[in-house]
C-alpha cells in the first residue's frame, strides 16, 4: 500500500477538519498496524502447532536428550529405565546361577 490517500481530496478534507482528524487517522493506522502484527503472530503460532513433524522431532530430542552439538546423550528418564533393565537382568542371572548351584 502507498502512503498517498486513494482519494486526492481526503488529505485536504483532513487538513480542513483540523488536528483532531489527523490524530484520529494516525490512531486508526497505528491500530491497523498493531492488528496486523497480532495476526502475523497468531498465524505463526498456528503454523508451528500444525507442523507435526517438527513437534515430533523436538519431542524426540527432548526425550532422548540430544544436545545442542548434535550428540545423543540419554536423559534422566532413559538412564533410569536402562538402570531398571540392567537390575532385572542381573537379578535374573543371579537366580539362574543360584538354582544351578543347588
Amino acid at each position: 500500500m502507498s502512503d498517498t490517500p486513494q482519494d486526492p481530496h481526503a488529505e485536504a478534507a483532513a487538513d480542513a477538519a483540523g488536528p483532531d482528524a489527523r490524530t484520529d487517522t494516525e490512531r486508526i493506522e497505528a491500530h491497523i498496524e498493531e492488528t496486523r502484527q497480532d495476526l502475523a503472530e497468531t498465524v505463526d503460532a498456528l503454523g508451528a502447532k500444525l507442523d507435526v513433524r517438527s513437534r515430533a522431532r523436538d519431542r524426540w530430542r527432548e526425550t532422548v536428550g540430544v544436545a545442542d552439538d548434535g550428540h545423543t546423550r540419554p536423559s534422566a528418564t532413559i538412564r533410569a529405565a536402562l538402570a531398571g533393565v540392567v537390575a532385572v537382568a542381573a537379578a535374573t542371572a543371579a537366580v539362574l546361577v543360584w538354582r544351578r548351584g543347588r
